[in-house]
């Protein structure tokens, strides 16, 4: 990165208080231990949302068990994730905000977040945050939230120990940083615009990896060589653990551990397949395989630690406030701590017998499989079916969940159709299965007994999926009024929903954003500003599923046709006299230009203000002034593109 010349503040926009917790839903509290059910937490430790039961539980970091759980209410909407910051904890979903209270665990009212993008969850000291990427917006929740506006769309966000969160503008290659408590950014440092890399902490600080140099630069300081090839897509780490970056280059199947000081890199063989962005933690790195649900575990020499079988799809890993990594199960029925020395430890979240109660994971090494023994020495008995299986589509992904019998299971086996599809050791998987017929799935449990019965079949219904794009958008000219036009286009794909409404925007090129609704595949014709054109419009449908969820679909987007803009400037001859020992009188003139809002400044001072243009001529009366003196008369009138414009200064002087 390379320091700027100035630094450049960024306004804030403040948003409204999330909601007052005076109207609250009343929420199920859970503790555990012998304290009250109202439980403080703290910034340590790692909330996890359980789709199954609906409800977000907050895993200590100690003792790693279970000890708060919080319902969360329908009117929370589909939750993506739960922060926690030091007063309050937030629940997130895609459309709104809901917190929760510290002390008493109840949901408030939720807020709208007015974005139509998932936001990345930060947490941090003075936070958390959310961050809008497409939208390049800071959201700082708490009591009320803060908004900052980076002027853009921003790469993937991180944060350093002082609590700054810190994103890349691709652009303008602005490095900008939003700092604990600050309402403007820090934006005095910079790569080139459009540098390809990514954005990261080292040694506590920002840093800029170039993966196309293959240079590290931290700060403002000198970029150092990586070592190593990172061409092509790369997944780098939020942070350095000791003294080494991690990045995975998904081309090359390979984890490098890149030395910020320059010395060799440690590349360690992965194989095919694809990872998540890596995450270190004091000596250890891991490494999430997607593809065959495993987490992988290394020392700071690239040298193996463990290797963990996790519920397909899970997501992370995350590091937490607390020093440690977090991998959530997709359903969030489970997550796995890994702590700064490599163990690691499952969490189950809800239900019954295994709720808040931790368990050791299971660990695969080269040489063979894990073996289950009853904890209590009892002899081991076939496992009785699972419970409380549930299925969810999403398009052609199907995840199931279920609860464990009680005793010991070595593995679960998923029946999908009365076929095996998989075999796992949680109590989740994720499968595949075509999207236009309903499927039948059962689950049975394994020990060293043997197998038990499968449990009751559920059914997945036949997919409804997001519709697709709008095909061929046209936007047809009006030969006689050159700035309309009508847009028309072809239905898409529904996806299986039913159609509820097309939204269509238009944005013209002054920045002006209008949107209409319609239900038909066409609008009437739009008659825009003709200095305002073009016009890129977009359409995206809106269907609703047989259980009343809405699912937006993708936009098409088409350019309206560009026409001559002469005459969109305001143009104006202003004179001026005096009329009496008090009073002067200006006439501004229209030259034939355009109409748009104007001032009259006299001696500097704002005087009138209206409506200037439109091949009018207007007379302005300027009284209470002070005689025999000499006055400045200026005339500043803004365009309809934006831009400004001022006469040339008159000189009256009154009588």
């Amino acid at each position: 990165m390379r320091a700027l010349a100035t630094l450049r503040s960024h306004t804030v926009t403040l948003l409204v208080t999330i909601g007052a917790l005076a109207a609250v839903v009343a929420a199920a509290v859970v503790a555990t231990g012998s304290g009250p059910p109202s439980v403080s937490f703290r910034e340590p430790g790692h909330w996890v949302y359980n789709r199954i039961e609906r409800a977000a539980f907050h895993v200590d970091a100690g003792t790693r068990r279970v000890d708060a759980r919080v319902d969360v209410p329908s009117a929370a909407g589909d939750p993506l994730a739960v922060l926690q910051g030091h007063r309050q904890g937030f629940v997130v979903a895609r459309e709104a905000v809901s917190p929760f209270a510290r002390a008493a665990l109840t949901v408030g009212a939720p807020a709208p977040t007015g974005h139509d993008e998932v936001p990345v969850g930060v947490e941090v000291v003075g936070g958390p945050y959310l961050v809008y990427p497409q939208a390049g917006t800071i959201v700082r929740l708490g009591e009320p939230p803060t908004s900052v506006e980076v002027g853009g769309p921003v790469g993937t966000p991180v944060h350093t120990a002082d609590g700054t969160v810190w994103v890349h503008r691709p652009d303008t290659g602005e490095v900008c940083g939003l700092r604990s408590g600050a309402v403007t950014l820090d934006c005095a440092a910079s790569t080139a615009p459009d540098a390809v890399g990514a954005l990261t902490v080292v040694a506590g600080r920002p840093a800029w990896l170039d993966t196309a140099a293959g240079t590290l630069t931290i700060d403002a300081g000198t970029p150092v060589a990586v070592g190593t090839d990172l061409t092509g897509p790369v997944l780098v780490g939020q942070a350095d653990g000791t003294g080494r970056l991690p990045v995975v280059v998904p081309g090359r199947g390979a984890l490098v551990l890149a030395d910020p000081g320059g010395s060799t890199p440690v590349v360690v063989d992965l194989g095919p397949g694809r990872y998540a962005a890596p995450a270190a933690v004091g000596n250890v790195v891991a490494v999430l395989d997607l593809d065959r649900g495993r987490l992988r575990t290394f020392d700071a020499t690239g040298a193996p630690l463990r290797s963990i079988d996790l519920a397909p799809g899970a997501t992370g890993p995350t590091r937490g406030e607390d020093g440690r990594l977090y991998v959530d199960d997709p359903q969030g029925t489970a997550t796995t701590v890994v702590e700064p020395d490599g163990s690691a430890t499952t969490v189950t979240t809800g239900g019954t017998s295994s709720a808040g109660v931790a368990r050791a994971v299971a660990e695969v090494s080269a040489g063979g499989t894990p073996a289950g023994t009853d904890p209590d020495g009892a002899p081991v008995v076939v496992p009785r079916a699972p419970t409380a299986v549930a299925v969810k589509r999403q398009g052609d992904v199907l995840t199931v969940s279920w609860r464990a019998p009680a005793g010991v299971v070595d593995h679960y086996t998923v029946v999908l159709d009365r076929a095996v599809a998989t075999t796992t050791t949680a109590t989740s998987a994720t499968l595949h299965s075509t999207v236009d017929r309903p499927v039948r799935v059962a689950v049975s449990a394994t020990n060293a007994a043997g197998t038990g019965p499968l449990s009751a079949a559920v059914t997945a219904s036949a997919a409804v999926v997001r519709p697709g794009a709008p095909v061929g958008l046209t936007l047809a000219a009006d030969a006689r009024r050159p700035s309309a036009f009508a847009p028309s286009w072809t239905a898409p794909d529904l996806g299986g929903g039913d159609l509820v409404r097309y939204e269509v925007s238009l944005m013209s090129a002054t920045g002006v954003r209008t949107t209409r609704t319609t239900t038909a595949t066409s609008l009437p014709p739009v008659t825009g500003e003709p200095c305002a054109v073009p016009y890129t419009v977009s359409v995206r449908a809106v269907t609703r599923t047989p259980g009343g969820r809405l699912l937006t679909g993708p936009p098409t987007t088409a350019t309206s046709a560009t026409r001559s803009r002469s005459g969109c400037a305001v143009r104006m001859a202003l004179a001026a006299k005096a009329d009496g020992d008090d009073t002067i009188t200006v006439t501004a003139t229209d030259g034939g230009g355009a109409t748009g809002p104007c001032a009259l400044s006299v001696g500097g001072e704002i005087r009138w203000s209206g409506t200037c243009g439109d091949r009018a001529r207007t007379r302005i009366a300027v009284g209470g002034l002070d005689s025999e003196t000499t006055y400045t008369v200026v005339l500043t009138a803004r365009n309809p593109d934006g831009t400004t414009i001022r006469t040339d200064p008159v000189s009256v002087t009154t009588d």
